[in-house]
């Protein structure tokens, strides 16, 4: 009896065993295909030797594509991928760096190959100042980008989707042919530096630019925008650098004035009109502002006064009907002002002897009638207009 139970229990030991056998070996094959999945579908990266190949494989590619020995890269393709003009790469023989900056009708000329998208350990690239045209969808594969400028190039469309890209800290796509933001744009908050200047953007501001809080530099002149600043741009407070200039806005948004840390605001030649808002003497850390060229009328606003920082004032080409403010006698950081082209009129106040720091005096097309003596104060004086 106790023999028939010691071989009843052994039986149904080993049949338990059996089961669970064929389930782990099932489970093991199932992750032995998921790792085979993952291996190819992250560029082969588990293993330094193929990945090492594959990146040589994409820069060989992107070299082929671009006139090989014919352009004026001229890698010698025998030797290691990391001395090739360039690249750069880390202690393990990962490129993290891509700089290929042309001379002067002897840049490249074409599409980068989709096979760029494999160089997935690429923290900067940069490419300006030639003749591309696109870049591939595997683009947002790069995920690992800190630092992207394709600046001065003939790229082309909508923005491509950047949205996966979000370590991105820096982004320079300016002078380009670039019509429209995609949405994922939004998504890179990580961003400090934006330049999308000189391109063919062409719809209202969006209101996604308020999500890269942690901008200090957006530029966005000479493209086609239009309609009102977004009341969101106010929550760029680390902005420093603000250039909307050159484009179809028509209305200032008094969010700006949330802008605490801005330094330069330039929004010359848009749409603006009516008076020059009060609020932007709330932005006591401005050290520029140009707000020529547009449809200003009215008076100045007395709160300019508080701009004690302000060294740079240029409003020319508006339709402001006023004296010449005797208040920026207060502003003594002040080197230059341009008021020409507006309806400026009276005499010029003896004040004006104050601003001791002026280099640049621009009075040009206005109605003035007197110079005070006071006027040869002015010691620093490099250019005087009062023609017309």
């Amino acid at each position: 009896k106790q023999w028939y139970q010691r071989r009843v229990r052994g039986f149904l030991f080993l049949s338990f065993r059996k089961r669970e056998i064929k389930k782990i070996r099932k489970l093991e094959g199932r992750m032995k295909s998921i790792h085979v999945l993952l291996v190819f579908t992250i560029g082969l990266c588990f293993i330094p030797s193929i990945c090492a190949q594959s990146q040589k494989e994409a820069l060989l590619e992107f070299y082929y594509s671009f006139g090989g020995n014919n352009s004026f890269l001229g890698w010698n393709i025998t030797d290691n991928e990391c001395n090739w003009l360039g690249v750069t790469c880390s202690g393990n023989g990962d490129i993290i760096a891509f700089t290929i900056n042309s001379t002067i009708g002897n840049g490249l000329e074409g599409n980068i190959p989709d096979s760029f998208g494999t160089l997935v350990t690429l923290q900067t690239l940069i490419i300006r100042q030639n003749r591309l045209y696109s870049f591939p969808t595997s683009f947002q594969n790069l995920t690992e980008l800190t630092f992207v400028d394709l600046s001065q190039n003939l790229l082309n469309g909508d923005l491509p989707s950047l949205g996966y890209l979000t370590k991105l800290v820096h982004l320079n796509l300016s002078t380009n042919y670039f019509t429209a933001f995609p949405i994922e744009l939004g998504n890179l908050v990580n961003l400090i530096f934006l330049d999308l200047s000189n391109n063919a953007l062409s719809q209202p501001l969006p209101s996604s630019i308020g999500n890269h809080v942690n901008l200090q530099h957006l530029s966005l002149r000479d493209n086609e925008l239009w309609g009102p600043i977004p009341a969101e741009i106010g929550n760029l407070a680390q902005l420093v650098h603000l250039d909307l200039s050159v484009n179809k806005l028509d209305t200032l948004s008094i969010a700006l004035q949330n802008l605490t840390n801005l330094r330069t605001l330039f929004a010359y030649s848009n749409y603006f009109n009516g008076s020059i808002p009060s609020w932007i003497g709330n932005i006591v850390s401005l050290q520029a502002l140009d707000l020529r060229t547009n449809e200003f009328f009215g008076q100045f606003p007395l709160s300019l006064a508080n701009l004690v920082n302000l060294n740079y004032l240029d409003l020319n080409n508006n339709d402001i009907n006023d004296t010449f403010p005797g208040f920026l006698s207060n502003l003594t950081s002040l080197h230059y002002i341009d008021f020409s082209g507006n309806n400026l009129y009276g005499s010029l106040p003896p004040s004006i002897g104050l601003i001791a720091n002026l280099s640049h005096l621009n009075l040009d097309s206005n109605f003035f009638t007197f110079v005070p003596d006071e006027i040869g104060n002015l010691t620093n004086l490099r250019t005087l207009i009062l023609s017309n």
